[in-house]
C-alpha cells in the first residue's frame, strides 16, 4: 500500500546530478575528480539559464566570474578546460540564444570529457543540453508566432 504525504508536509529535496557527485566523489585526487567536479558545476549552471528556474541575468554573470575563477585553480586538462570556459561564458549569456549556446557548450564538454565522465555522468549532462535546446524551440516558435 503506498503512503502517503501528509497534506502540509515539507517535500525532500531532488539533487539533480547525483551520477556526476557519484563520480567526482568516487574519482582519485587530482586530475579526474577535478574534471567530474568542473563538469558538475557547468551544468548546475546551465540548468539555470532558463525554463522555471531561471536566474537573472546579472545573477547568471556573477555566478560565471566565480566559476572562471574556481576553474583557474583545478587540474583539468586543457582541451576540456577551454569547452568548460566557453560553457560558463555560455551559461552568463543574455537573450533568446542563451539557452542554445549553452546546450552547444555542454555537449562540447561532453565530447572532450570523453573517458573521465561515466555513461550515467555523461546522460545527465545531455538531459540537461536536451532540455536547454527544447527552451529554444519554444521561444524561437513563439518569436515567429509574434506579430
Amino acid at each position: 500500500m503506498p503512503v502517503r504525504a501528509l497534506p502540509y508536509s515539507v517535500t525532500s529535496p531532488v539533487f539533480p546530478f547525483p551520477a556526476l557527485a557519484a563520480l567526482a566523489a568516487r574519482a582519485p585526487a587530482g586530475g579526474a575528480r577535478d574534471a567530474a567536479l568542473a563538469c558538475l558545476v557547468v551544468t548546475r549552471l546551465a540548468l539555470r539559464v532558463g525554463g522555471s528556474g531561471a536566474l537573472a541575468a546579472e545573477t547568471r554573470a556573477t555566478r560565471a566570474a566565480g566559476a572562471r575563477t574556481w576553474l583557474t585553480a583545478h587540474a583539468v586538462p586543457a582541451s576540456l578546460r577551454q569547452a568548460l570556459a566557453r560553457a560558463i561564458d555560455a551559461s552568463a549569456g543574455d537573450g533568446a540564444t542563451a539557452s542554445r549556446d549553452s546546450s552547444a557548450a555542454l555537449r562540447a564538454v561532453c565530447e572532450k570529457a570523453g573517458e573521465l565522465l561515466n555513461r550515467q555522468g555523461r546522460l545527465e549532462i545531455e538531459h540537461v543540453a536536451d532540455e536547454l535546446d527544447q527552451m529554444f524551440r519554444e521561444t524561437a516558435g513563439n518569436a515567429l508566432r509574434t506579430p
